[in-house]
């Protein structure tokens, strides 16, 4: 496996949780100010699906 370049400290979460997901890590939004999945799944709805998922990372915080 490659070695994964992380984004600088100074991004915004979206485009983190993009960067890595285009790197192949999965990442799923969280509830603002937490660490908590914001989906009905939680963390087993994590997804590498950038192109489905780039709206969703905008409007709220993902941790991946």
């Amino acid at each position: 496996m490659a070695e994964l370049e992380f984004p600088a400290a100074t991004a915004a979460l979206p485009a983190a949780a993009v960067h890595y997901a285009r790197h192949g890590l999965r990442v799923f939004p969280c509830v603002p100010k937490h660490k908590r999945p914001m989906t009905e799944n939680g963390f087993k709805d994590a997804t590498t699906s950038v192109g489905v998922d780039a709206p969703i990372a905008v409007k709220r915080p993902v941790v991946g």
